[in-house]
């Protein structure tokens, strides 16, 4: 199995196969038929979506796999969510990661 089946695997298994392909551009279908190595096309486009998405940036440590640098940015500069949960303690994690350069020590 390819390294980025492997780490598509993870993402999915922290959200799902429709996130993942929204955010790629893929169908729910697509992402679950790699996902279970059923896919019989070439996937060559599909991966390099996926890894444009997900796999050339930073392994963030909160969610356990690579994102994009653009959105590692995008969830630690966003204003504090206060109303869903999930999301105020992702940006929590952000505001005291290790990899982020804007980090106030204290």
């Amino acid at each position: 199995m390819t390294d980025w089946v492997e780490k598509l695997r993870k993402v999915v298994d922290a959200s799902s196969c429709a996130a993942v392909g929204r955010k790629i551009g893929y169908s729910r279908v697509a992402i679950s038929h790699i996902y279970h190595g059923r896919y019989g096309a070439n996937s060559d486009r599909i991966r390099a979506a996926f890894l444009a998405g997900f796999g050339d940036g930073p392994d963030c440590p909160f969610l356990g796999h690579s994102i994009s640098p653009t959105e590692c940015v995008d969830h630690r500069s966003s204003p504090m969510p206060t109303s869903d949960p999930a999301r105020f303690k992702h940006w929590t994690a952000c505001q005291a990661c290790p990899l982020n350069p804007d980090k106030k020590d204290k």
